[in-house]
This record gives structure tokens, C-alpha cells and sequence, in this order.
């Protein structure tokens, strides 16, 4: 006898659709009844009994089909059903991690205030393709810890080389690096390497389930030349025909066109993170190392008395006269 398959299939994705709508509102269910060569008598009892309890409780709607076609197209219309179920859900989660309102020396995380603990230099656990990230986040998450910090792609270093670390996880060796961009010798700056992505997000996914707050840097300081050299901003490692600059103006606006990939690039990494609450964003590491005159700016985006209030000051390199550090605050 060949299997008889009932398939509920918007089960969950009734489920969902519920939930954006008010308590009283109607779920709306499709039943399926898929049949491979042999008509079990149960099917169209089991599905005549769904499509009764919804009319007699008044909590959904019927709708069956008998007439599909098995196989290919039951497991399409599946795999769109859960991949609906992806997108929606998210917005339920938990408040994303804040400052706590009432003390900001702590922040507020899934309800409760929270210090963030750890011992964490794998800044490239997700940039670097042969690093065991689940066994990483294990074990912070064993020793009581729960916070790291990711670099997001747009530095890297040399393998053996850079400030004489043995076993840096932020120096991949050769192949193994992973950028946000399509590419290995030459990148393109207008395509995405989903391969990076996927780890990103299962990164970001396995330091949520572990309660883990993941501080995503978004650049850094270049430090030396080497650095510059294997950059996939560098003109000679792109196919883009970006300017050649100064690298160390590499985050300023005296940058040619290298800024609009640098804005691309930003809100791709924060789009990608909106689902988790266990995400914060650094906008550049030590940023006074390629421009070591460093002053106190305020934000400009936040109003008075706001603006004036720890930790909402910022340290940007070069004088405030300079064009290249604080213009960016009337755009």
C-alpha cells in the first residue's frame, strides 16, 4: 500500500498571518489531501472534520484541494510556506538590546538588565572560512560569557604577519577568506558573496540562541600599508574602478567613490541583522590609529538634552574644521 499523505499546509503560516492580525480575527487554513495511487478513506473524513471544527469554534476559515500535483510542486509550495514563516516571525521576537531607560551603565536584553561579560578576540569568526564558530560561542557561553565582537568584512589582516599574532582568526589564510563581496582574487563591489552572508546569519543565530550579544564592527583602521594592499576596496583588488586614495582618508568623505560602496555595505550588514535582538553596531575600530588627531564631537543626528549625554558623544579623527571628519553631520 503506497503512503497517504494529509499535508496541512499553511498550518504555521496560518499561524502567523494570526498573529499580525487582531485576537478575534479568522485564521485562514488550506488542507491539502495528497494521494499517491491509493485513496485512503480516512482523507476526506479527516479533512471534512478540519473544515467542521473551524465553522462550529469560529477560529478559521476552510479551504480544500484535492486537485495537486505530488511531488515537485508540494514541496515548493512547502518550502515557501516555511520561508514566509522565516520572515514573519522575527517581528515578534523580543525588543532588540538597549540601554537600560532607568540605569545606562546596563543594558536592557529580552527583559532584564544586563551586563555584557567576555574574553573575545575572534574578531574574524565569520570573515574566516575554517573557523568553528559554534564551538566558539560554546564555549563563552560554558564560561559564563555573553558577548563577542565580529569584524564585518571590510578589513582583514596578514596571515603570520600582522602585529606578530600566531593563529589570528582575523588573518585568513589563503582561499579562505570570506568577504561580504562576490569574488577572491578581484571583488565586486556591486554583488554579494552569499556564501558570507549565510554564515552571517547563522553566526548571529547561534550567538542568539545562547544569549549571546554580538557586536558587529562595521570598519577599522587600516593601520599599515600591508593591510591596504589585500583590502577589496583597494582599486587593485576590485573590478569596480574605484579611486585610487590615500588609504589612510579610507573613512573620511576624501574617499573618491569608494563611499557609496562603503554606504551599500553598511546598510546591507544592518538589513541582514534586523531579525536578531542580540546585535549591536560599532562603526569603526580605533579610528584615531590612520588619523591620530582625535577631538570629542556630539552627534548631530540626537537633539538637546540628549545629545549631551554620555555615551552619546563620539571621537572622530581630525580637528572639527576638517571637512573630511565631520561633514558627514548635515547629510
Amino acid at each position: 500500500m503506497k503512503t497517504v499523505t494529509v499535508v496541512v499546509a499553511l498550518l504555521l503560516a496560518a499561524a502567523v498571518l494570526g498573529a499580525r492580525n487582531t485576537v478575534t480575527a479568522k485564521k485562514r487554513l488550506l488542507v491539502i489531501g495528497e494521494e499517491k495511487g491509493y485513496r485512503h478513506e480516512s482523507v476526506s473524513h479527516a479533512m471534512a472534520t478540519i473544515e467542521r471544527l473551524g465553522r462550529d469554534t469560529g477560529l478559521w476559515n476552510t479551504w480544500i484541494r484535492t486537485d495537486t500535483i505530488a511531488g515537485e510542486i508540494m514541496n515548493l509550495f512547502l518550502r515557501i510556506t516555511a520561508a514566509a514563516c522565516a520572515l514573519l516571525l522575527p517581528a515578534q521576537a523580543a525588543e532588540p538590546i538597549r540601554l537600560h531607560p532607568k540605569n545606562p551603565h546596563y543594558f536592557l536584553f529580552r527583559g532584564k538588565p544586563t551586563a555584557i561579560v567576555t574574553s573575545a578576540e575572534h574578531y574574524g569568526a565569520v570573515l574566516n572560512g575554517t573557523f568553528d564558530y559554534r564551538r566558539y560561542l560554546a564555549a563563552l557561553a560554558a564560561g559564563g560569557m555573553n558577548y563577542t565582537r565580529m569584524f564585518g568584512g571590510s578589513y582583514h589582516e596578514v596571515p603570520s604577519q600582522s602585529f606578530g599574532i600566531k593563529r589570528n582568526t582575523l588573518a585568513p589564510e589563503t582561499g579562505q577568506f570570506l568577504a561580504p563581496w562576490a569574488g577572491s582574487d578581484k571583488f565586486d563591489l556591486n554583488q554579494w558573496n552569499p556564501r558570507y552572508f549565510e554564515r552571517y546569519r547563522d553566526f548571529l543565530s547561534e550567538a542568539a540562541r545562547r544569549g549571546i550579544v554580538v557586536e558587529v564592527t562595521l570598519f577599522s583602521s587600516h593601520y599599515q600599508e600591508s593591510h591596504w594592499k589585500i583590502s577589496p576596496l583597494n582599486p587593485a583588488n576590485n573590478v569596480n574602478a574605484t579611486d585610487a586614495i590615500d588609504w589612510k582618508k579610507l573613512h573620511t568623505l576624501e574617499n573618491g567613490n569608494l563611499l557609496a560602496h562603503q554606504e551599500r555595505y553598511v546598510r546591507k550588514l544592518v538589513r541582514e541583522a534586523n531579525a536578531f535582538d542580540n546585535v549591536i553596531f560599532e562603526i569603526q575600530n580605533e579610528p584615531w590609529s590612520d588619523r591620530p588627531v582625535v577631538t570629542s564631537v556630539v552627534n548631530f543626528y540626537l537633539q538637546a538634552p540628549t545629545r549631551d549625554k554620555y555615551p552619546n558623544s563620539i571621537d572622530v579623527a581630525d580637528p572639527p574644521s576638517t571637512a573630511s571628519s565631520t561633514s558627514w553631520g548635515p547629510r
